[in-house]
């Protein structure tokens, strides 16, 4: 699961619930919507588009 706060993005498992990642950049601080696809996610922030590359 992600989530979006205003100290950046989280990776949570559900299974475990267990924090698996925690990324805190400045663009990452304003993100209004996410969009998963295999190895990335696409997020749509308060300054525009950002594709961020992650393996999960």
């Amino acid at each position: 699961m992600f989530i979006a706060t205003e100290r950046g993005l989280f990776v949570v498992d559900l299974r475990s619930k267990k924090l698996l990642e925690h990324y805190d950049f400045l663009f990452l601080r304003d993100i209004i919507e996410i969009n998963y696809f295999s190895d990335f996610l696409v997020l749509l922030t308060r300054d525009g588009l950002v594709k961020f590359n992650m393996e999960l």
